[in-house]
This record gives structure tokens, C-alpha cells and sequence, in this order.
């Protein structure tokens, strides 16, 4: 949160801006409350911007380089994001003076106790005189922030090449905000402070809060917590890497067009994936309408995009609206003409802040920015440089995109880093909960037999000294029969659950796939799990222990070798996939009322829905793989068949599972929950995630795209397996799942 009135942000933005507008009367830093003249004021004040300068930039990332062992290595950290969760990527790049070499970062935690950090590590080959940049991408799934970057060789640590890397901060209990990386040659110029204040005017319960007790523009209302701030950073287009996973962590992605022609073909397609898969690209300095920038489209490559992804929505005006004042300290009143709740002494300052708040520098129009839907994310395009434009400006912007998108726990419906309140509501029916009617039953037996039974046999016997035997003998076989019932009915291997939403664009032949995975292993896996280093792996967490300790080893894909899969426990992980997809269904048009579908994919579809250009609706059923039918327009009954669908897999805890029950409790004046999340309305749940409203797209598809129905030439395909989505493991015993394959034609 900002401070009070006098106090600044300790970020290049905003410490630039502090001494700017110093008027050289008194001082705004609480370091120095005493007036400062002359010369004396100078020195002090350009002391005081470096130090200011260089905390900040050690907090947020640096960029260092070191020689040793005939080795030129240069390590990149400064990024955004990972509050919530995603990939921290540390860019490294390496430049080998000796012979060829096998060399292997290593990537640990700095503690010795504790919940740690998972081991990263990456094995590479350089050969002699050669130059290689690869990043190590860091999970962040616990709480912790500090580690240390290694290289090593035949598994000796090459000394003086070591390095410390500090991470972003979990922040439990603060309402998420979106993430925003700024990629510019000219990144230390980039003022960001508008935009952080626009989002924490927002955030704030959708008003510009002005007080001198909690902040200038946040405030703590009554159950609610406060919201996170100063997630951003500007960056030069250098070490950029070419993994949409890296992006994973950031909400927002801003970048010149220039910029992104210049980039590296990897890059430029790593950022593309990451906007296909719900993340949101500002591309600005495009110099003309979005729709007549033939750059724009080049670099978008929009010729090989759906119909619906290739035209630009313009800025609505009807949206730019003043941003209201708000002290919640006390009563409301009337300052300037304006409905305020503050006191009187903040009057002069609290104006002064409003109308510069409320003052635009954009200019109010449709070219003044558009907008674009790229699969699950969305482009945003600037003629100009929104930066820093103003406070009310970029509301504007944050209103008219799609703020769901914008959010980490929103879009993921999760964070990586704390207990999920509904871990519950995903587990495999049946599987490692408490078998109640067989355990009634066995101990019932137990208690009989141990009892009555075995003391009149043995007084029939008159052997009662016999008791000392029988006794613990039957009770070992008891314990011994329940743990071979839990064996057998577990069993060995691993079972899983799988709900799965996958967008296909057979334009660009390109898929994203949102999944939920649930995992339970009779005995853990020796080999642990493996993914496509193109899959993003978000683990949730049970409860508030998260990993105790983990492996991820980037040789070769991305091996989660210990500690992610525990034996006779349930793990849940949500991932995103993007991938290369061949597979189609050819669709034309047929006699009246009926259209003609060929089914290329390689599964059958148990039910199918297609909306044409015109906004028709066919359904039709059991069509097995590259079989070709015709559909007839969609009944009543097929879209109920298809509603039905959603239902038959509730998320609801099984049987005997444990369903947390948060209580609220009072701390410090405000609602506490003592779920791991601060309130019942945080974002982080699953009906919120991208999973889940894609989902919801079952029950009204045959609806306009703005009554939330499916937009034309797509159609939804409800397949009755797995669609090629990874489970981290080749083999697994599955349970009854749900997996929809959305499809643009």
C-alpha cells in the first residue's frame, strides 16, 4: 500500500517524480524533516536518489555479470508477477573461453530448514568460444524468496561464478492486483505511476481513496483485506526468453511495435503463446489505427487467425468516468463540488490529487486504443505511448479490457503459494478417503472376536493363559487385513481425475488447453512426474504446509523428480498447455437445415455443437473418428444433453472427505479467515478460473457472444477420453472425467 500524503514509493517511477517536483521549501522525505539549503540539499538529495534507487532496483531484480573459470556469465532476474504463483525465469547467459564443457546451474534454496524452495536444474553443453542464453525457469510454489544460482562442473562448484537471487514475496491475505512488465529499450524512462495508481483506485473498491492514516490510494475496509501494489517493472529487450512458461507469472505484458519486430522469432512467439493462453499484450507506438497497421497484423499473424480474432474493437468513451474521492475515517461531505468522506485537514491536498487524478491526457476516443481476442488472452493496442498518461486514463483502459483476465487468482482461480480453501471439491471418488462401512464392519468383527469369541474358546480350552497370545495375534491380523484392504482397494499404481477445456484454432493449428489434475499414488513413482517444458505445472495445495521439498530438472522436459507426488497422498495440480495441433473438423454446409461434419481428430466425439457463421446451431451424437456425418439443427433435447453434460461432474467433495469450514475471527478491527485466505470473496476459487467459465459455455451456447454463448464458426465437442493432456505419468487408472474441445472452423 502507499503511505501517507508525505511518503513515496520507493520505485524508479515514482523516486524519479519525488525529485522532480521538490520546490526546494521543506523536505517530503521523513528521513530529512529539517529544511535543507543550498548545496548542502544537493549532494544530499543526489545521495539520497542513488540509495533510493539502488534498494529498489536489489528488491525488484538485477542484472549482474561475472568471469571465472574462462566463463563470461551474465544472470537477468529483474521481472514482475509471482505473488500468487507461475515461473520466475532467470535469464542466464554464458560465454565459454576453454575447451568444450558439460556444465550444470543449479538453482536451491538458501535455507537449511524449513519449507523450501524446489531444487532447479538445467544441464548444457557449450563448446569452446561459444555463446549460449537459456533460462532457468524457478516454480513459485511456497513462501519462500531467497536462493542461490550455481554452476557447476562434474559436479564441482565452480567458485566466484556463485550468485544469490532473490524472488517475488508471497503475499497471503492481500487481494491480487494485476502484474505489469514493461519491454522497452528505453525501460529507466517508463513512468508506471499512473497506471499503479489507476489499479489501486480500483482495487479499492472501485473509488480513488484519499487519507492521511492508510494511504493515498488504498484503504482497509471492514472483512476485506488491502491490495498489493507496485507489481511492475520496465525492462530492456535483452535476454528476453523464448518459453511462453516464463511469462506465466505476469498478468500484463507492454511493449513498443518496434520492440517486438526487433525481438528474437522465439521471444516474439513465446510472448504470442503466453497471450493465447489468458495473458494480456499492450502493444504500443504503433503509429496508426491498430486496424490499418499492416505491422500489426505481421507480427499478430492475423491472416492465419479465426474470423473472430481479426477484428480490432475500438475504445468506448461511454466508459471514461471520473474516479470518486473517498476517506473512510469519516463522514461524507462536499470538497470543491466534489462527494468526499475525509477530514479537513486533507481538504487542499485531497483536491489537488483529485483533479490531477481526473485530469486526462489521453485523448477521450474510439482510435485512442483497441482491442483484440487472441484465443484465451487479449491484445490492446496503442497508436501512441500511454505512458504515463494518467490516473483516470488507465481506469479507463483497465475497465474497458477484460479485467477478469487481468488478474492472476482470477484467470487461475488458485494461488501457488498458499493452502487452496477447496482442495476438497477435486478429489477421486473413492480414493484415499476413509472406507467408513468396511471399517465399521472390521472393527465390530474385531471387537467380537477379541472379545467373547476368544475368551469363551479358550475357557472352553480351559487354556485362559492362552489370552496373552490370542490377543495381540488377532489384533495383528486385523491391523494386517485392514492395510491389505487399503492396498487392494488403492492400489499400487496411480489413479487420476481429469476436467479439461481445450481451445483449437484450426486456422493457426494451434491448441490451449486448461486442465485440473487430480493424483493419487498407492506408491510413488520412482521416476516422480514429467511434463512438456511448454506445459505449465500450478500446483494446489491442501493445506498451509505447500512443498516440503521438491526437484525440477530442465535437461531435457521438465522433470518434477521428488517430493511433487507423495505416496497415498492426493496431489492437485492445474496446468496450461499450448501446443501444435493437426487435428480438425472440416465442416460445410449441406442441404437446408443440415450441415456436413468430417471428424478429424483422433477421438470420437460423444456429443457436438456447432454454431455457423450465421448463428445456426446443429448438434449430433457418437461420431467415432474420421467417420463424416450430417447434422441437423439442435433440438431442446440436444441442448439439454449437452447442459447435462456440466452436471453429471460436480466439483464436490466425495464421500468422507474433509471439507474445511472457514470461521471468521476478528483481528485488529477487520474479518480474518482462517482458511489461508483472508475473505470469502477472494478470487482464488475454482468457479472463477478460465477452466470453469469456459465450461459454463455448455449450458447457453445456442446465445449471443454477449449473453456469454459461443461466438460463430466455432463449435464445442464433448470427448469421452483423455485428449492427449498430460498427467505427468504414461500410465494411470482414470476416473470419470470431463474434457470439451472448443474448435474455431
Amino acid at each position: 500500500m502507499r503511505g501517507a500524503p508525505q511518503s513515496r514509493r520507493h520505485t524508479p517511477c515514482a523516486v524519479f517524480r519525488h525529485f522532480a517536483n521538490y520546490d526546494g521549501r521543506h523536505s517530503e522525505c521523513a528521513c530529512y524533516p529539517e529544511r535543507i539549503r543550498g548545496g548542502l540539499w544537493h549532494i544530499a538529495s543526489v545521495m539520497l536518489l542513488v540509495l533510493s534507487l539502488t534498494a529498489s532496483l536489489r528488491a525488484a531484480g538485477t542484472e549482474t555479470t561475472r568471469r571465472a573459470h574462462d566463463l563470461n556469465l551474465t544472470v537477468a532476474t529483474r521481472w514482475a508477477g509471482g505473488a500468487n504463483g507461475g515461473y520466475f525465469p532467470v535469464r542466464i547467459s554464458l560465454r565459454n573461453l576453454s575447451r568444450p564443457r558439460v556444465l550444470d546451474l543449479v538453482f536451491s534454496d538458501a535455507r537449511e530448514a524449513g519449507f523450501r524452495l524446489p531444487t532447479v536444474t538445467r544441464q548444457m553443453q557449450i563448446d569452446q568460444n561459444a555463446s549460449v542464453q537459456v533460462s532457468l525457469p524457478i516454480p513459485l510454489v511456497s513462501a519462500g524468496t531467497y536462493g542461490e544460482l550455481k554452476v557447476l562442473e562434474n559436479g564441482r562448484e565452480l567458485t566466484g561464478l556463485t550468485q544469490h537471487v532473490a524472488l517475488p514475496e508471497a503475499q497471503p491475505g492481500l487481494l491480487d492486483r494485476p502484474a505489469l512488465l514493461v519491454i522497452s529499450p528505453s525501460a529507466m524512462t517508463v513512468d508506471c505511476s499512473k497506471f499503479e495508481d489507476a489499479v489501486e483506485s480500483l482495487e479499492s473498491g472501485a473509488n480513488f481513496v484519499t487519507t492521511t492514516v492508510r494511504g493515498r490510494f488504498g484503504g482497509v475496509r471492514a472483512g476485506y483485506s488491502v491490495v498489493r501494489s507496485n507489481d511492475f517493472q520496465a525492462i530492456a529487450p535483452v535476454l528476453l526468453p523464448e518459453s511462453w512458461i516464463d511469462y506465466s507469472a505476469l498478468d500484463i505484458v507492454a511493449i513498443p511495435l518496434a520492440s517486438l519486430d526487433k525481438i528474437s522469432d522465439g521471444a516474439r512467439s513465446a510472448l504470442l503463446k503466453w497471450t493465447a493462453a489468458g495473458g494480456t499484450l499492450l502493444i504500443y507506438d504503433v503509429g496508426q489505427s491498430a486496424s490499418e497497421s499492416s505491422d500489426l497484423a505481421r507480427l499478430l499473424d492475423l491472416a492465419n487467425r479465426p474470423p473472430s480474432q481479426q477484428s480490432w474493437q475500438p475504445a468506448d468513451p461511454s466508459l471514461h468516468h471520473p474516479i470518486a474521492m473517498l476517506d473512510e475515517s469519516t463522514g461524507p461531505r462536499t470538497v470543491g463540488g466534489v462527494r468526499v468522506f475525509g477530514g479537513d485537514e486533507a481538504d487542499d491536498e485531497a483536491r489537488q490529487e483529485f483533479e490531477a487524478a481526473n485530469k486526462p491526457v489521453w485523448p477521450v476516443a474510439p482510435d485512442t486504443f483497441s482491442r483484440l481476442d487472441l484465443l484465451a488472452g487479449q491484445v490492446c493496442a496503442f497508436p501512441g505511448n500511454p505512458f504515463p498518461g494518467s490516473t483516470v486514463d488507465w481506469a479507463w483502459w483497465l475497465n474497458s479490457s477484460k479485467p477478469q483476465r487481468m488478474k492472476w487468482t482470477t484467470r487461475h482461480g488458485l494461488s501457488c503459494r498458499q493452502p487452496h480453501p477447496e482442495f476438497s471439491l477435486f478429489l477421486i471418488p473413492g480414493v484415499g478417503a476413509v472406507p467408513l462401512l468396511a471399517f465399521v464392519v472390521l472393527i465390530s468383527v474385531f471387537a467380537i472376536v477379541i472379545g467373547p469369541v476368544n475368551y469363551f474358546l479358550v475357557w472352553r480350552r480351559k487354556q485362559l493363559y492362552l489370552l496373552v497370545v490370542t490377543i495381540p495375534l488377532i489384533a495383528f491380523l486385523t491391523s494386517g487385513a485392514l492395510f491389505g484392504y487399503a492396498m487392494v482397494s488403492d492400489g499400487f499404481g496411480v489413479q487420476s481425475r481429469l476436467r479439461s477445456f481445450t481451445l483449437l484454432d484450426q486456422h493457426s493449428r494451434t491448441a490451449v488447453s486448461f486442465n485440473r489434475i487430480s493424483l493419487y499414488a498407492g506408491v510413488t513413482p520412482s521416476a516422480g512426474l514429467k511434463f512438456s517444458s511448454e506445459t505449465a505445472v500450478l500446483p494446489v495445495w491442501r493445506d498451509a504446509g505447500c512443498l516440503e521439498s521438491g526437484a525440477v530438472d530442465w535437461t531435457n522436459t521438465q522433470h518434477l523428480a521428488r517430493g511433487w507426488l507423495r505416496t497415498q497422498t492426493t496431489a492437485q495440480f492445474e496446468t496450461l498447455a499450448v501446443r501444435a495441433e493437426r487435428g480438425r473438423l472440416d465442416i460445410r454446409p449441406a442441404a437446408e437445415g443440415e450441415i456436413e461434419v468430417s471428424n478429424g481428430l483422433e477421438w470420437e466425439i460423444s456429443l457436438l455443437l456447432v454454431k455457423d457463421d450465421a448463428g445456426r446451431v446443429y448438434a449430433g451424437q457418437k461420431i467415432p473418428a474420421g467417420a463424416k456425418v450430417r447434422l441437423a439443427t439442435a433440438s431442446a433435447e440436444d441442448l439439454a444433453a449437452l447442459s447435462s453434460v456440466l452436471a453429471a461432474d460436480p466439483l464436490k467433495a466425495p464421500l468422507g472427505a474433509e471439507v474445511p469450514n472457514p470461521q471468521p475471527a476478528t483481528h485488529r478491527g477487520r474479518t480474518v479467515w482462517v482458511t489461508g485466505v483472508d475473505e470469502p470473496t477472494s478470487s482464488m476459487n475454482f468457479s472463477g478460473s478460465q477452466l470453469e467459465r469456459y465450461l459454463k459455455l455448455l449450458t447457453k451456447p445456442e446465445q449471443p457472444p454477449s449473453a456469454g454463448g459461443l461466438v460463430p464458426r466455432t463449435y464445442l465437442a464433448v470427448i469421452p477420453e483423455n485428449p492427449a493432456i498430460e498427467l505427468g505419468v504414461d500410465h494411470t487408472r482414470p476416473a470419470p472425467g470431463l474434457h470439451v474441445i472448443m474448435g474455431f472452423y
